[in-house]
């Protein structure tokens, strides 16, 4: 569907997906608001590390934006302007500063365009309702009856103390009928010709002395954790997902030798590998190890100064291997110059899957891209299960399709293994 209809609103949300080029197509908006409008000024919110970005895609464009990061952007602006908000999924809390501060920062501008490639992280509609209520949509005016209505509101017992749960979804279908008028999203299939992205899950075998050395190390965390919960130094609820961390970085740090073993496997067939991982301490032992093969790798993380040397070398060929943590290196990158990606982890949401995975799939592809989904026993099979649960709830509001879905909770899921453990 075509983006001309973007002019006839005041507000709306680009969610194509990753990799079509919704900088180009905000800006080039932009630019016929300009022209409109007599010189409007054009306030760009977007990540810092994509500040630079932004400013190289307005040269192209040939128009001119005022840049802010999401840490430091004004409460106010003087004069008439136009509101372009990137990775808008940042104001999904709607109890958070920067949620309030955007919200009333859009009631003042001639137009306010919401750009995300996952509008619903998390494959909950109370995840949606920020943004909906930026852009000032009727379905967004009363939280609470938006809250009963898409996401099953209701008073839920966690032990002694009683909540308000409206992490789970209900009445999709109308919800994406009523939201159709101002979320703009096109597929990858339906505007390019790139061949497919498989998905491939590998379960990882190994010995049992490995098995009981991994099993050790997470007995002896959670020993620890029940032993403080029983002097009543931290809570068992609160903690749960603390726990449910410190298994998954105990396990992703037994894939490391699997993950190192397939990239030397896919270097000696000619291909160069992006590797994403959870935590930065799998991506520097994966890291050092390729370095002691004379693997050629490079490495971006949270501390990496120069991330464009990192992506050239790369996309040059002069390194062979990427790795990466998800958080730093799951956005903004372009690294189409990979067709074979692995992801030793994945993060609670499938955006941020999506994300990491078409750092490759994207334009200027010319292969199909093969993403590897490493898993070590059951807590990653869990995780992987919620994401497919969540994504079908993505699937009914923003593509349309129908699916037979149950309700997914984390805290739920992280209460049940961390209950596991308990003697």
């Amino acid at each position: 569907p075509s983006h001309d209809r973007m002019l006839n609103w005041k507000s709306a949300m680009l969610c194509d997906d990753m990799g079509l080029g919704k900088t180009i197509t905000a800006l080039v908006a932009a630019k016929c608001y300009q022209s409109l409008y007599n010189g409007v000024e054009i306030i760009v919110i977007c990540p810092v590390s994509l500040r630079k970005n932004w400013e190289i895609e307005a040269e192209k464009v040939g128009v001119s934006i005022t840049t802010y990061s999401w840490g430091k952007f004004p409460d106010s602006v003087n004069g008439s302007y136009l509101l372009l908000v990137d990775e808008a999924h940042y104001a999904q809390s709607p109890s958070s500063q920067r949620t309030k501060k955007l919200t009333r920062l859009s009631k003042d501008a001639i137009a306010c365009y919401l750009l995300t490639g996952t509008p619903m992280k998390n494959g909950k509609p109370i995840n949606m309702y920020s943004l909906l209520n930026i852009l000032g949509h009727p379905v967004a005016e009363d939280k609470k009856v938006y809250s009963i209505k898409y996401c099953n509101g209701h008073v839920k017992e966690y032990g002694r103390k009683r909540v308000w749960d409206e992490s789970g979804a209900s009445n999709l279908q109308e919800l994406a009928k009523l939201t159709s008028d101002r979320i703009l999203r096109r597929m990858k299939s339906e505007v390019l010709d790139l061949p497919p992205k498989l998905r491939i899950i590998q379960q990882i075998e190994s010995d049992n002395k490995t098995k009981k050395l991994c099993n050790d190390e997470v007995n002896a965390v959670m020993d620890d954790f029940f032993s403080r919960a029983e002097k009543g130094e931290v809570s068992g609820e609160a903690q749960a997902l603390v726990q449910l961390g410190a298994i998954r970085r105990i396990n992703s740090k037994y894939k490391v030798e699997h993950t190192v073993e397939m990239v030397q496997e896919l270097i000696e067939q000619k291909q160069q590998v992006v590797v994403f991982a959870e935590f930065k301490e799998t991506v520097e032992l994966i890291s050092n190890q390729l370095t002691e093969l004379k693997i050629s790798t490079v490495v971006l993380t949270g501390e990496t100064k120069d991330r464009q040397k990192v992506v050239d070398d790369f996309q040059s060929g002069k390194a062979k291997v990427f790795v990466g943590t998800i958080k730093a290196g799951g956005v903004g990158l372009t690294l189409t110059r990979a067709s074979q990606v692995i992801l030793v982890d994945r993060p609670w949401t499938p955006g941020d899957v999506e994300q990491a995975e078409d750092r490759c799939y994207r334009i200027g592809q010319t292969q199909s891209v093969f993403c590897y989904w490493l898993q070590w026993g059951e807590v990653d099979i869990g995780i992987d299960q919620l994401l497919q649960t969540k994504q079908a709830n993505i699937n009914i509001v923003l593509r349309g399709k129908t699916s037979s879905i149950k309700a997914s909770n984390i805290l739920d899921f992280a209460q049940q293994i961390v209950g596991a453990y308990k003697k």
